[in-house]
């Protein structure tokens, strides 16, 4: 939780993660006359599995454009939100909340394990309290350590997170007292000391707490109920000694290494004191030294597991202490100390126990028995080895698939020992995680439910996706020991390192569990979808679906490569972009089908697109020329009826295509396999047309009527196209090739020009020569590349020509017969 006293927040890092459930309070205490004032600049929150983010604002807030934003918000004055903002979560205000522009809003309710936040309260419960004691043996010369705890469960593995209060009993008198303080203010979890100066027992519990809960005491790791909270105080006995520390704290241990070694090295020792009784400090209880019959035992605390041995050496022997006692000789120094090095191979929470029967007089047998147990220390293990399938790793972009995103995959992760030189700055953590995985596991690391993150490896720079676990399993000691094997996928293109821990980044208060893992992926789309489709054909008047051939049309479309929420995959690039995109073409007609490799080197001016050209994730084209070509000059063949363009998908590596309904070079409709998508919603009809002008003769006192017709070639002979209502009449695109005088001028049947209507003039409409004198006149009309023709039968496109005679009709002299040439 974060609280700011302050006039005004902004917030305008390019990204903020939030990894852990987060509230922040603004509020300005300085001023009377102003309230507080939160800026959101142009960010991306990203808020991961289990964590929240909560915003309370004594005052107004502020998002800016193309924000992205996950969260709940809660303002005493206006929100106002700028255009193209991308929010999740709600929004509450007191006063107005104003949108600038087109925003998306995916509303979510408040959830109920926001305690507090937008009147929502759900408490948590506490459920007892818990005393928990190594043993019921203590020393009248040092305080008894105990820890305190407020429970939230009955297995007590969740703290009542509220604080608490306790008035401690017995009560503080001369000759006993609580050390730590008789009343006990606390949050989670808290060490107490007791000291008594005389000999006896004293039971626990306490007098007043709030809030109110039963109280559990447990000794030894088991409930002993509120009689048996007990322990008794002698003169004499034996302390755990951490040496190195002055103390007799024995530190938090790692699993398989010796306390003499690496992270927490320290010299450790059991030593046999008695009251001094003019000081009531320890000292040595049996100075001479040497040999002694011991009775060595560990104690498992509550919430652990344990079976192993833990190795104890001293003076170059080594014990397997168990959790029953055995008897053991250790040898002790003139300070009745004996040096000892401990080494447990598995995880928990133990303490170390021992008892003796002392002879102090051989004649009269006259003895004293002499206890003593350690603090509750911590083993945890170095570390968690986590692993994969094998096809889970890649170096780089050129490394096979191993998931498309959102796909799940298992990862499998066991808690391991420590092992010599993998922790070489001794902080009890690998130094590489990669050389853990062989390492021997440590037993026993149980209940703890592991928290999983990823970190982007590649591409760089790149877009950081969120790693989503599907099903986390807490460690158990079934299958593997202490083992864990969760569910998770991926959203975003790329290769990822994965970094573990513990949910509650917490192993019985010593820290942290880590693991990392390396170069998993690759990772790729899981679904591809076209989008901003321009293809239709370019005469669509009056019901026609017509395209010459050799006629440019516009085509244009976009192709995204998403993840399972339709999110744009913007690390789509650097070699992770495996797709390609190609354009085909075919004709779909039952009786004359053609399929796309006929048309493949046909269909051109398709530019030259890659992935990412314009933005990142996209694979888009835009032409205004394409075109599908004729055969040749003078090679007339068609018509196609019904052609489909398709935006064909290769090598998507097992992704959808969303609306794919074609493929290539199949006739049949595709039931499976459509790796296309058809660009235009109906058929196209692509025809090998011409324009044609007809021969007239006419008075030379009246305009005269140039006749013309957009042809087609309907596979036997050139006809009239009735499709044709677009081609547009010019007169201006008319030259006149002979005489050069005089010159003729031209109208229009209607006063302007216009579209040809069913291949032919529109009625009332055309082109007229207005007459200039007698004669015969040839006239050329420059019409469209795709309608002009080999006139001359010598490989050449012309354009049209007519021939008027305007007056009297006369042939040439040198003419005999003359038939015009239709084909």
């Amino acid at each position: 939780m974060y609280y700011y006293d302050e006039l005004q927040l902004s917030m305008l890092e390019t990204q903020y993660r939030v990894t852990a459930p987060t509230r922040i309070f603004l509020k300005d205490t300085t001023s009377l006359l102003s309230t507080s004032f939160l800026n959101i600049g142009k960010t991306n929150i990203v808020v991961e599995t289990g964590a929240y983010l909560a915003i309370y604002v004594d005052g107004a807030v502020a998002i800016a454009a193309d924000a992205n934003i996950a969260g709940y918000i809660v303002a005493t004055g206006e929100v106002r939100i700028a255009q193209n903002v991308t929010y999740q979560g709600s929004i509450t205000s007191a006063t107005q909340i104003i949108t600038e522009g087109s925003s998306t809003f995916d509303a979510l309710p408040v959830p109920e394990s926001i305690p507090g936040f937008c009147g929502i309260y759900t408490p948590e419960t506490l459920d007892h309290y818990r005393l928990t004691i190594s043993d019921n043996k203590g020393l009248t010369c040092e305080a008894k350590e105990m820890t305190l705890t407020a429970c939230a469960n009955d297995a007590c593995d969740l703290l009542f997170a509220e604080p608490s209060s306790l008035n401690l009993s017995p009560d503080n008198s001369g000759q006993q007292s609580w050390v730590t303080g008789e009343n006990i203010n606390f949050t989670g979890s808290t060490a107490v000391e007791f000291a008594k100066r005389t000999t006896g027992s004293v039971t626990f519990g306490y007098n007043t707490a709030e809030p109110s809960a039963p109280l559990r005491c447990y000794i030894g790791g088991n409930n002993v109920g509120l009689s048996g909270c007990k322990v008794t105080f002698s003169d004499a006995g034996f302390i755990f000694n951490n040496d190195t520390d002055g103390n007799t704290t024995i530190p938090t241990q790692l699993s398989a290494k010796p306390s003499n070694t690496g992270f927490n090295a320290k010299a450790l020792s059991i030593q046999a004191v008695k009251t001094n009784t003019t000081t009531g400090v320890c000292e040595a209880a049996f100075p001479a030294g040497g040999g002694v019959s011991l009775d060595l035992s560990y104690t498992c605390s509550a919430g652990a597991s344990c079976s192993d041995t833990v190795s104890l050496s001293n003076n170059n022997n080594t014990f397997a202490v168990e959790q029953a006692s055995k008897s053991f000789i250790l040898n002790f120094d003139s300070e009745s100390k004996a040096p000892i090095v401990i080494n447990y191979l598995d995880a928990g929470k133990l303490s170390l126990n021992v008892n003796t029967n002392l002879i102090l007089d051989p004649v009269t047998n006259l003895s004293v028995n002499l206890t003593g147990s350690s603090n509750e220390y911590v083993v945890k293990p170095f570390g968690l080895a986590m692993e994969i399938a094998s096809d889970g790793y890649a170096a780089d972009a050129d490394g096979s698939l191993f998931r498309l995103t959102g796909e799940a995959f298992d990862l499998k992760m066991n808690a391991v020992q420590w092992q010599t030189g993998q922790d070489t700055n001794n902080d009890g953590y690998p130094d590489n995680y990669s050389n853990i995985i062989n390492n021997t596991i440590a037993k026993h690391f149980i209940i703890e439910q592991p928290l999983v993150e990823a970190l982007l490896k590649a591409p760089t720079p790149g877009v950081q996706g969120t790693l989503e676990a599907m099903s986390t399993v807490a460690f158990s000691d079934t299958g593997s020991w202490s083992e864990s094997i969760s569910q998770y996928n991926y959203d975003q293109v790329g290769i990822i390192d994965l970094t573990a821990g513990l949910q509650d980044a917490d192993y019985f208060g010593a820290g942290d569990v880590k693991g990392e893992l390396y170069n998993i992926g690759r990772f790729s789309p899981s679904q591809f979808q076209v989008v901003g489709v321009q293809a239709a054909a370019q005469c669509t008047q009056y019901g026609s679906n017509l395209t010459y051939l050799d006629q440019p049309f516009e085509l244009g479309f976009t192709v995204q490569a998403l993840n399972q929420n339709g999110e744009l995959m913007a690390n789509y690039k650097e070699g992770f972009d495996k797709s390609s995109v190609a354009i085909n073409a075919e004709n779909n007609e039952v009786a004359n089908y053609v399929p796309a490799t006929n048309f493949a080197s046909r269909l051109v001016n398709l530019g030259n697109n890659n992935w990412g050209d314009i933005i990142d994730g996209q694979w888009q084209m835009s032409q205004i020329n394409t075109t599908l070509q004729r055969l040749g000059v003078g090679q007339a063949d068609g018509p196609f009826a019904m052609v489909s363009l398709m935006a064909t998908l290769s090598d998507i590596e097992g992704a959808t295509l969303i609306d794919a309904n074609d493929k290539p070079n199949t006739q049949t409709a595709c039931s499976g396999g459509c790796n296309s998508v058809r660009l235009n919603t109906l058929p196209i009809e692509f025809r090998f047309g011409r324009l044609v002008l007809g021969n007239n003769a006419g008075s030379d006192l009246d305009p005269l009527l140039i006749p013309m017709q957009a042809q087609y070639y309907n596979g036997s002979g050139f006809v009239n196209n009735a499709e044709d209502n677009c081609s547009v009449f010019d007169h201006t695109q008319i030259t006149q090739i002979s005489p050069n005088s005089p010159q003729l001028a031209y109208e229009y049947g209607t006063g302007v020009s216009g579209q040809l209507e069913a291949g032919v003039y529109p009625a009332n409409n055309g082109i007229y020569a207005q007459p200039n004198g007698l004669g015969e006149f040839t006239l050329e009309y420059n019409t469209y590349d795709w309608l002009k023709w080999d006139w001359q039968g010598d490989e050449t496109q012309l354009d049209p020509r007519t021939i008027l005679q305007l007056g009297r009709f006369r042939g040439n002299d040198r003419v005999i017969y003359w038939r015009e040439t239709r084909e």
